[in-house]
């Protein structure tokens, strides 16, 4: 649905997200295209979970056990966030943004990609 040429969310609670997947102090992140996604103004965490299980499948022994932080993931939270200590011993993070609008999460992505040249998309399950 657009409103003005907007793209805005009309599902119920959909919001458009992009995750990311980074070790600290580290390029080479995982980051997602922008999804609209269902239920996420109200619940981030599956979601996140889900997309953190998918980038560990497809980059197996790369990425820690992470413990998602429900204190940050409440619900009608912008960001959800979970963390992990990886192989190497450095923390590893896990973030979801979310926002009303598509032009607001796509400039979120740019942003993140533009901080780490070496990220590597992998998209939502």
């Amino acid at each position: 649905m657009t409103a003005n040429g907007v793209a805005a969310a009309s599902a119920v609670g959909a919001m458009f997200c992009t995750a990311v997947l980074a070790t600290q102090h580290t390029y080479g992140a995982t980051v997602s295209p922008v999804k609209l996604i269902t239920g996420a103004a109200n619940d981030m965490q599956p979601s996140l979970k889900s997309y953190i299980a998918k980038v560990k499948q497809q980059q197996p022994g790369v990425w820690g056990d992470f413990k998602l932080n429900s204190a940050v993931c409440a619900p009608s939270a912008v960001v959800c966030m979970a963390e992990a200590k990886g192989p190497t011993g450095k923390t590893q993070n896990a973030f979801e943004f979310c926002h009303a609008t598509q032009a607001k999460a796509d400039a979120e992505l740019a942003q993140m990609r533009q901080g780490d040249p070496k990220a590597v998309v992998i998209d939502w399950p």
